[in-house]
């Protein structure tokens, strides 16, 4: 798994244009890929449009990322294609 930047950009909802949004998440390395699209899972609801915008150099297995939240209440973050 690599530590990625998620970027959502220039939303408009209802007539209403939200500015760029940004999110660090750890992805597996088939999505960890610069410009990639991908929807996220948070808290039972996906969350689409978010685009893959930086892959840093931190590569760690899911069992490490997974331990490291373990004790974190209601954390549920994953990603589909």
């Amino acid at each position: 798994m690599k530590q990625c930047m998620l970027t959502r950009g220039n939303v408009t909802a209802r007539g209403v244009t939200m500015a760029r949004t940004q999110q660090i998440a750890w992805l597996p390395d088939e999505f960890a890929v610069e410009g990639k699209a991908v929807d996220v899972l948070w808290r039972k609801a996906w969350d689409e449009g978010w685009t893959v915008h930086k892959v840093y150099d931190q590569h760690l297995t899911y069992d490490d990322v997974r331990q490291s939240v373990v004790n974190q209440r209601d954390y549920g973050a994953s990603i589909k294609p």
